[in-house]
């Protein structure tokens, strides 16, 4: 099961590296199994297709900026103003760090 979970986060993660660098419409799913070192075959005992990497990548982007984003409304006061300010600053601390 671990290997299983790590060559689906070596996916992600390769995938991501490589849609940032020259965008999802550009890089082919080819190019992807390329960087990996492995065949399309691997990528889709994972993935059903791009369009499901895709998705998967987003997912994992939204999880992490509600973790980041529920941690700064826990430290926020009760006011309004105190909950949107805390709700920025969660924003920019999650953009900041994945740049």
């Amino acid at each position: 099961m671990a290997k299983t979970a790590d060559m689906r986060r070596r996916i992600l993660e390769t995938a991501i590296e490589l849609f940032a660098e020259g965008g999802m419409d550009r890089v082919s799913v080819r190019e992807v199994v390329a960087a990996l070192g492995v065949t399309k075959p691997v990528l889709y005992y994972y993935f059903k297709d791009k369009e499901d990497l895709c998705r998967a990548i987003f997912a994992r982007y939204a999880d992490e900026a509600g973790r980041v984003l529920g941690q700064a409304a826990s430290r926020a006061g009760p006011s309004f103003e105190d909950q949107v300010t805390a709700a920025l600053a969660g924003h920019l601390e999650f953009f900041k760090s994945r740049p």
